[in-house]
């Protein structure tokens, strides 16, 4: 099959809980999709709420040298060079701010201030730990994270606590909030999301976005799943992302990147 017969020319693709199973692996099916995509000149990139340091293994094994959306859109790295290509960083204040949020409230609420690309606690507690076990990525302590020019922080909070926290955050200027699992908030810089991101790597590379297919799972990824030409998500996606996406495949473990290669490659039938 020549290149002229791809569908799509770009497949965008989340990470946790679309491409990665729970015990965080590249499901084979999906795997092996993602490299006969290629093969037909197609271009697979990823876009996760990652850090460099965590998408480096699996940008790696799928044999990658696009750019990557990481920092869920605050970072495009191209991790074949380690080379930054769109930053965008809360203002200093708001970091502060939200800091001050997170230490305030009157139900627990760990947090993690990422700055470049590392991550800085003030004390690694269970949540973080858990954390910081899945995405494999080490913390550094810092007594003091409030002054850090910042991607983006995290919050960890039972779901009770969040309509709280949310209601505090807005108050926070300069800033976007994103759910990225079930219990993490992550504050972004405002205008920031996966979807901006692609945006920008869509006028940066002169590719329409009715060429680009994009699939994921988390309310994190509806932005970037709206600007695409095809929006996917997988079967087991939050109901939100579900009722915005043009296509619901099959499950993360079943390999739904898969058969979004296959519409991909072949078009809707």
């Amino acid at each position: 099959m020549e290149r002229h017969s791809l569908r799509y020319r770009w497949l965008v693709t989340d990470l946790d809980g679309t491409l990665l199973d729970r015990r965080q692996r590249i499901v084979t099916r999906s795997h092996h999709a993602l490299d006969r995509f290629q093969e037909l000149g197609g271009t697979v990139l990823i876009a996760t709420g990652r850090i460099e340091s965590s998408a480096l293994p699996y940008y790696r094994e799928l044999g990658l040298h696009t750019p990557a959306i990481l920092h869920n859109g605050a970072r495009v790295v191209d991790l074949s060079t380690d080379r930054t290509l769109l930053r965008r960083e809360l203002p200093e204040r708001s970091v502060a701010a939200i800091v001050k949020v997170a230490e305030s409230v009157d139900f627990p609420c760990s947090f993690a201030v990422f700055s470049g690309r590392t991550a800085y606690v003030t004390a690694v507690d269970s949540a973080l730990s858990g954390y910081a076990s899945r995405d494999g990525l080490e913390f550094e302590i810092r007594a003091e994270v409030s002054d850090l020019r910042a991607s983006k922080v995290l919050l960890i909070a039972a779901e009770r606590d969040q309509t709280a926290l949310l209601a505090e955050l807005a108050n926070v200027d300069g800033t976007h909030v994103v759910q990225s699992e079930r219990t993490y908030l992550e504050v972004l810089p405002e205008h920031t999301d996966k979807g901006s991101a692609l945006d920008w790597l869509l006028r940066e590379n002169s590719v329409a976005a009715a060429d680009v297919v994009a699939i994921g799972d988390g309310m994190n990824d509806v932005a970037m799943i709206g600007r695409a030409g095809l929006g996917a998500c997988v079967s087991d996606a939050q109901p939100d992302v579900a009722a915005m996406a043009d296509l619901i495949v099959g499950s993360c473990t079943a390999g739904g990147v898969a058969d979004v290669v296959d519409l991909a490659i072949n078009g809707l039938r």
